[in-house]
């Protein structure tokens, strides 16, 4: 009798030990894996680094050279640069929209610097006059903050002007 209480005792750790290595390798594996995607992760953040010291060595470069308003009204009192150029260029603005909303992406919070935030508005513009003046009037937008995000130029119907549907870019800097 004791021989088998004994003999069931041994049976009985045996089996347990045998489980518990069983369980403990597969909870090696468990942890490789793991420490593998963390590694794999590691490895995306450095990548990530880089990335976000030039977003914010861009951000500091547009900063020097964007205008800053603080508010709504400076930002469409500066759009008088469009009437200035279009009578030096002898263009006729025929409609100007202004949207008066942020189109930076989520993004944002990371263009940002310790003194300003930035802000991108969307313009569009319907303008008419010859083709040289229009690609004048550009150069000079380009020169007063404002960025080209779309052209297009159709002839007219006597040949010697153009119509323009210009889509401008608006930085502005608002102060924290």
């Amino acid at each position: 009798m004791l021989l088998g209480l004994v003999s069931v005792a041994v049976l009985g750790l045996l089996y347990f030990n045998v489980s518990t290595l069983a369980e403990n390798s597969s909870r090696k594996g468990e942890i490789e894996k793991l420490q593998l995607e963390i590694e794999d992760a590691n490895a995306k953040l450095e990548d990530i680094a880089p990335l976000i010291t030039s977003y914010k060595d861009k951000t500091a470069a547009l900063s020097s050279l964007a205008t800053v308003f603080n508010s709504e009204i400076d930002y469409l009192a500066s759009l008088e640069i469009l009437n200035r150029l279009s009578k030096k260029y002898q263009i006729s603005i025929d409609e100007i929209l202004p949207r008066l909303e942020n189109t930076l992406p989520a993004v944002q919070g990371e263009l940002t610097d310790p003194e300003y935030t930035v802000e991108r508005y969307a313009l569009d513009l319907r303008v008419t006059g010859r083709f040289l003046n229009i690609g004048q009037m550009l150069d000079d937008l380009e020169e007063n903050d404002f960025a080209i995000r779309s052209l297009e130029i159709n002839t007219g119907v006597n040949g010697s002007n153009v119509y323009a549907v210009m889509g401008l870019y608006s930085y502005r800097l608002v102060a924290k």
